[in-house]
């Protein structure tokens, strides 16, 4: 009865430490994917800083923290590019917002999903 037991026990254990190390690796994948949504979004605001800043629906879609990034990342950028080669520029092509230098995404590229339909009652399992 005392070896049954001793088994049991021995086994449960084993079963939890599983559980475990799978819940931990379960864990470590969900940040490794937060993270990288997170870089790439970054990434994004980074690349169409400018078309971002110019349209207000764009600008809206951000959070706050977003938002902040985006103007500071901005401000970094334009005195970067003035104090190495702008300011030698003729003073017609000193603007940096100028249409032509806005790089603008392509909206109706999909990343991963593309609905047929604009329903906002859809459910992804």
């Amino acid at each position: 009865l005392r070896m049954s037991n001793n088994t049991d026990n021995v086994n449960n254990n084993k079963i939890q430490s599983a559980s475990i190390y799978w819940f931990k690796k379960e864990i470590e994948r969900i940040k490794y994917i937060l993270h990288s949504y997170l870089r790439i979004r970054l990434w994004k605001i980074q690349k169409y800083i400018l078309w971002i800043l110019s349209d207000d629906e764009s600008y809206n879609k951000l959070s706050k923290e977003e938002q902040k990034f985006a103007l500071a990342y901005s401000d970094l950028n334009e005195r970067h590019f003035k104090n190495c080669f702008i300011r030698d520029l003729p003073s017609k092509y000193q603007q940096l917002t100028d249409p032509e230098m806005i790089i603008k995404p392509n909206l109706s590229k999909f990343v991963i999903i593309k609905s047929n339909e604009n329903n906002d009652n859809i459910l992804i399992e």
